[in-house]
């Protein structure tokens, strides 16, 4: 005897990257994961030229403070920016995957064609020359 809804454990998925639904008439589940309807798939920071490049951290970051990584950006003459304001880049705690554990805010800014750089890949200070 197969569980019934009382005794049975649902899981709620969210399709966050296709549009789907449900058709009523035919009581079953739809999805269209066609290329063009989807975001963008997070793309990394490269090390290109931090020149005025707007960078955002949303989260606290493992290894950084706010002010450390606000420094380190800054020292590469990129600018560090608030909420709310547009950032080329999404500086981002390594656990963030845009899967299980997401950010909308930076998920926004990526969909409008903002970088993400990672704290695994977020440079040090430049050794300093004697």
């Amino acid at each position: 005897m197969e569980p019934g809804p009382e005794d049975g454990r649902f899981v709620v998925a969210e399709l966050t990257n296709v549009p789907w639904g449900f058709d009523l008439e035919r009581q079953e589940f739809w999805y269209d994961a066609t290329s063009a309807g989807l975001p963008r798939v997070p793309v990394e920071f490269g090390d290109g030229n931090w020149y005025e490049t707007r960078f955002w951290m949303p989260l606290e970051l493992e290894r950084f403070r706010i002010e450390e990584a606000r420094a380190l950006v800054e020292v590469r003459s990129g600018l560090m920016v608030g909420p709310g304001k547009f950032a080329e880049d999404v500086l981002l705690p390594d656990d963030v995957d845009f899967i299980g554990t997401r950010h909308r805010e930076a998920e926004t800014l990526i969909r409008k064609g903002a970088f993400v750089l990672w704290e695994r890949n977020f440079p040090r200070a430049p050794a300093l020359a004697d």
